[in-house]
């Protein structure tokens, strides 16, 4: 089957993970879906469920490209690649677990080791406490979209521009 063969350990090993996470430091109150670890909003959360193109096991041609792009996070070579210039932001919430590694340690750390070893600015870094994998829909969702906005508003402002018009 390889690439299209579908495995339910790697969704043990992340997804059911990352739930067990959110139901043992949150109250939690009504039917469990599996998938509280997305979204504080339980009609997101039923979104979700409801859609049909979601909630399935993956491929393992998923995996198999996902993990490079997870480890090239990892690699100060990453970074090095990246213009001395560029701007990058770093939005998460304090209850995505998909972002902490198995000792607790939050990736935005991670990522300002990395840019640090590799001589590069800071990012900026906005972390919701409460909020969970999905930051873009959560409960607060109108504070994420201001905040980005004004991230990529203050990156265009110091831009110098590059056309004639």
């Amino acid at each position: 089957h390889g690439d299209h063969g579908i495995s339910s350990v790697p969704a043990k090993l992340s997804f059911d993970k990352f739930q067990a996470k959110i139901l043992a430091v949150e109250q939690h109150t009504g039917p469990v879906t599996g998938w509280e670890w997305l979204n504080r909003s339980k009609e997101e959360v039923q979104k979700y469920v409801d859609d049909p193109h979601c909630g399935h096991d993956l491929s393992m041609g998923f995996w198999s490209s996902a993990v490079p792009g997870i480890l090239a996070l990892k690699s100060p070579a990453t970074y090095a690649k990246l213009s001395k210039d560029c701007p990058i932001g770093v939005f998460a919430g304090d209850r995505d677990f998909c972002t902490y590694d198995d000792f607790g340690a939050p990736s935005y750390r991670r990522v300002q080791e990395e840019l640090a070893s590799a001589g590069r600015a800071a990012p900026k870094v906005v972390v919701y406490p409460g909020a969970r994998h999905e930051i873009m829909m959560e409960t607060n969702a109108e504070e994420v979209h201001d905040d980005m906005l004004s991230f990529l508003l203050t990156c265009l402002e110091k831009r110098q521009p590059r056309s004639r018009m």
